[in-house]
């Protein structure tokens, strides 16, 4: 008698084994990184300097909520697209033949190798596993009927017209969508999630001169001429001496009459202590030792086009399913889901767009004062042409309740050269705020 099991189709399960995988590496990934962070915040601290995220994140980078946060990043950035990419790949095997298959599940095998031969094993691994799996689990199953997957396509294409909304928006894609999550209150949530948490997961795929913060340990092995010259160089790239080589994102060693410059895994000789020569020197270390090119790119093209594709494909599979095979009902809930998601991201962008390149400081007062929060948003992004004049409503602004009201007012600062201004950002910086607007609180004085 053979066992009775669920029979599960294999587009949730390959969606499924690219989350799973993805998380997984990018738990890892920011964990390890996180720990780094806190080691380099614990030696900014030591020596003198205000850490970020610091205050108020201390508890936070101990914990296991970064590495969740970023396994979670992942795998919606990564993990489902390459899921359904290797689900199509499959079901076009199985519509096509047993050769056709043989050449398929070798071109799966491209990406791996590729990030392989760039030197990422993680990565290469985790698409090795996504791909393969949901490849196989695609091709195995029975070609799918012709009405049914010309339905499933007809779906997909209806839900995923908002895109061409989005697309559309003076405002851009991207600040389209977040103006849609910060009008909606009930949505906004997902937009404070985002900016809360991303900087940990985008911390650990940084080059080491992008990073927050990028410090410096000179051995004191290293003569005190040598160590001042360097240091002198260092200050003026905004690099940070810390007494602790634990806490450091390079160390600077002895070399004969100059000084190597190195990482854990790699290291760069200054042919001499000039400016120009110990410049040049930093931006060698930063290329050579970067190992997240690869899944910069790969993350960036898989969360601009795999995960809408996978999010759009599943919602239409999910309607059909639930309609169990009535189409034309489907196609109508999938056409009012449309329509509903075309309402939700419209925003007024041509107001919008005003507010933050033409507006004049009046307008820009007026709009930082508006009980919307969207018109708040822009009236901070526009206010960074009239920063001087708006220096109290941006200063005022820093503590807007939405966070991407205090980061774009924090940031506006920057050119409003009163001491007011300077003092309110030395206070972002110290305080419990939110990593983000801490960030740009520190760009802005630092610039």
């Amino acid at each position: 008698m053979k066992p009775i099991g669920v029979k599960v189709p294999p587009l949730p399960t390959a969606i499924l084994s690219g989350l799973l995988a993805a998380f997984a590496m990018g738990a890892a990934r920011t964990m390890t990184s996180t720990e780094k962070l806190l080691e380099k915040n614990l030696a900014l601290k030591a020596a003198g300097f205000t850490p970020l995220p610091g205050n108020g994140h201390w508890e936070v980078m101990e914990s296991l909520k970064p590495a969740l946060s970023g396994g979670l990043f992942f795998a919606l950035a990564m993990g489902a697209g390459f899921g359904v990419f290797g689900f199509l790949v499959g079901r076009l095997a199985s519509l096509l033949g047993h050769k056709a298959k043989i050449f398929l599940m070798a071109a799966s095998t491209l990406p791996p190798i590729a990030a392989l031969l760039g030197g990422e094993t993680l990565l290469g691994a985790t698409l090795a596993v996504v791909l393969l799996y949901s490849f196989r689990t695609a091709s195995k199953a029975p070609p799918p009927e012709p009405a049914r997957a010309l339905a499933l396509l007809i779906s997909l294409l209806i839900l995923a017209s908002p895109l061409a909304v989005i697309l559309s928006s003076t405002t851009g894609g991207f600040e389209t969508v977040r103006n849609a999550l910060v009008k909606s209150d009930t949505a906004r949530g997902l937009s404070d999630f985002y900016y809360r948490w991303t900087l940990y997961p985008a911390e650990s795929i940084k080059p080491l001169l992008a990073r927050t913060q990028v410090t410096a340990f000179i051995s004191p092995d290293l003569d005190e001429r040598r160590a001042n010259v360097i240091g002198a160089a260092f200050k003026k790239r905004n690099i940070y001496i810390v007494g602790d080589g634990d806490g450091a994102d390079m160390i600077v060693k002895p070399s004969d009459e100059t000084a190597l410059l190195a990482t854990k895994h790699f290291s760069v000789k200054l042919d001499t202590l000039s400016e120009a020569k110990i410049a040049s020197g930093i931006n060698s270390l930063s290329s050579i030792s970067d190992d997240s090119k690869v899944l910069r790119r790969v993350t960036l093209y898989s969360l601009a086009v795999g995960f809408p594709l996978a999010l759009f494909l599943s919602f239409a599979a999910f309607i059909l399913w639930s309609m169990r095979g009535r189409r034309v009902p489907a196609l109508i809930l999938c056409a009012i889901v449309s329509v509903a998601l075309g309402l939700f991201f419209r925003t007024p962008s041509d107001e919008l767009a005003y507010l933050h390149s033409k507006a004049g400081a009046g307008e820009l007062a007026e709009a930082l004062s508006s009980p919307d929060p969207l018109y708040r948003l822009y009236g901070a992004l526009g206010g960074m042409r009239y920063a001087e004049e708006l220096s109290r409503e941006l200063i005022a602004a820093t503590a807007d309740p939405v966070i991407n009201v205090r980061y774009t007012s924090a940031l506006a600062l920057e050119d409003a050269d009163t001491p007011e201004a300077t003092e309110r950002l030395r206070e972002i910086i110290a305080s419990k705020d939110d990593w983000y607007v801490k960030s740009r609180a520190f760009y802005a004085l630092k610039s």
